[in-house]
């Protein structure tokens, strides 16, 4: 710390420097409701697709659902849940949306790993020291 600054000024700017750029929060939001949307609806054409082609899905996807006996009690919740159950293949599209979104947000997550790579701010700031470049010793026996 120098004579002349004053370390309220100094941590000012590092915390209008510290947050990204709005942008992202908005990418990022975006991204919450358009990868789910687009696995649901792969999975979707998916399951269509392997069905007609005659793909081995296990016998346990492409069963019928049904509601425990409890729902019943409720006649808001059967209601809702009875038109939820009442899809065919429901665990089937469960099941490779889930897939989907691990893959679409694995492919995401190294697409914006090698974009902050490219576009990151330099690892040092101007008050800091720079690294010291040390040689290693040979090791010998």
């Amino acid at each position: 710390m120098g004579k002349y600054t004053f370390s309220s000024s100094r941590e000012q700017k590092a915390k209008d420097t510290d947050r990204p750029h709005s942008v992202w929060n908005g990418l990022g939001c975006l991204m919450m409701v358009v990868v789910p949307v687009m696995s649901i609806a792969g999975a979707i054409l998916t399951v269509q697709f392997g069905l007609s082609a005659g793909w081995p899905f296990p016998a346990v996807l492409l069963r019928h659902i049904t509601a425990p006996d409890w729902i019943y009690f409720m006649p808001g919740l059967a209601r809702l849940l009875l038109k939820v159950f009442s899809v065919n293949y429901l665990l089937a599209y469960i099941y490779i949306s889930v897939i989907y979104i691990v893959v679409l947000g694995g492919l995401m997550s190294i697409l914006y790993a090698i974009l902050y790579r490219m576009t990151a701010p330099s690892q040092y700031g101007p008050m800091d020291v720079p690294p010291i470049k040390k040689k290693a010793k040979q090791y010998k026996r």
